[in-house]
């Protein structure tokens, strides 16, 4: 999360991994298929503001409410890398925005397509 504030409707972003707790996430079953994501260090879940369903939408961390917005599918891709899909787009996925590969690119909602800025890597925290 930006600056690792601890303030709901902080928007996501990408940035080069420091082993900071704001850029670490516990990834727990709710359901059969359906994950929810705390922020470690906010204790915030990973959510799509105002459940908005269309290209663009942004990613924010919230107060968890179970809410579909705040449940999210992990799809194999190939290669470990998975698509992250909220429950109320099974279509959409996780995107950095026009593929940037720079620190503090925004991270938004997309429709699913294989580019390379879409499948993500889940890899144990400690």
């Amino acid at each position: 999360m930006s600056g690792g504030v601890i303030y709901l409707c902080v928007q996501l972003i990408q940035f080069g991994f420091k082993g900071a707790a704001n850029q670490k996430w516990r990834i727990s079953m709710v359901s059969t298929g359906q994950y929810k994501c705390i922020n470690s260090n906010s204790v915030k879940a990973l959510d799509i503001n105002g459940s908005w369903t269309g290209d663009g939408a942004q990613l924010i961390q919230w107060d968890y409410s179970g809410s579909p917005n705040q449940m999210w599918s992990f799809t194999p891709t190939g290669n470990g890398f998975y698509k992250f899909s909220p429950g109320s787009n099974p279509n959409g996925s996780l995107d950095v925005k026009y593929g940037s590969t720079a620190d503090t690119a925004i991270v938004q909602q997309w429709n699913w397509s294989d580019s390379a800025n879409r499948p993500w890597i889940i890899k144990p925290g400690n």
